[in-house]
């Protein structure tokens, strides 16, 4: 299902220019929360490995989007773009 899900936000982000970058966020979210459904269970000491790896996992995905073109100016709705804070430009 996940699968399927992720194909279909592919298909529709395929001409935003956001499209790398929102790809990145989700990846890098699901990782966080792999992390913190692992510090929830009972048993955290036995998952000390596994945490450790989601972390490494984490750290590269971060690298990777920090490689990532900068967005800020890119028009979203049509010849508006948002500014450093957070109002639309016209």
């Amino acid at each position: 299902m996940f699968l399927i899900f992720e194909q279909a936000e592919q298909v529709l982000l395929a001409d935003s220019p956001l499209k790398e970058q929102i790809m990145s966020v989700r990846k890098m979210a699901s990782t966080m929360q792999s992390i913190i459904n692992l510090y929830a269970r009972k048993h955290v000491v036995m998952e000390t490995a596994r945490i450790d790896l989601k972390i490494a996992e984490l750290t590269r995905q971060l690298e990777v989007a920090r490689k990532l073109p900068d967005v800020a100016k890119v028009h979203v709705f049509g010849n508006d773009y948002p500014t450093p804070d957070g109002r639309l430009h016209r």
